[in-house]
């Protein structure tokens, strides 16, 4: 299942319709509707997947657990994220939006080895420190 079904699942488990979406996102219904059918002109960024999972009221993360995407078997890499989730989950909502940006302009960068080096620093120094 890719990422517009999973949208699609899971709106439609809530009991909304498209247009609810689109009202509670401010995103275009078109665009949902493109993005929800796979259309390949319909690639969402951070940012619109942030806004989704607001208005649907689920983390991002699970957007992607209903894909499959991030079934992983690696408990190390699972837990990582989960870290990953309570760090973002703590930071006030403006320094969230900054940080989907970010992710969102690092994601078009052709090659990054820098990503994972940052996610383990941020797991040392939680343990080293505790939360944030």
């Amino acid at each position: 299942m890719g990422i517009g079904a999973s949208i699609r699942t899971i709106r439609e488990q809530r009991g909304m319709t498209q247009a609810d979406l689109a009202r509670a996102t401010a995103i275009e219904q078109s665009y949902l509707s493109r993005l929800e059918t796979g259309s390949r002109d319909s690639r969402p960024n951070a940012l619109v997947l942030a806004r989704i999972a607001k208005a649907l009221e689920i983390s991002v993360d699970e957007l992607f657990l209903e894909t499959g995407i991030r079934r992983s078997k690696d408990r190390d890499a699972e837990l990582r994220w989960k870290k990953l989730e309570r760090v973002f989950q703590a930071l006030p909502a403006s320094r969230q939006v900054d940080l989907l940006a970010l992710a969102d302009a690092l994601s078009k960068v052709p090659e990054l080895p820098l990503v994972p080096k940052v996610i383990g620093d941020i797991e040392d120094t939680e343990d080293k420190e505790g939360p944030p």
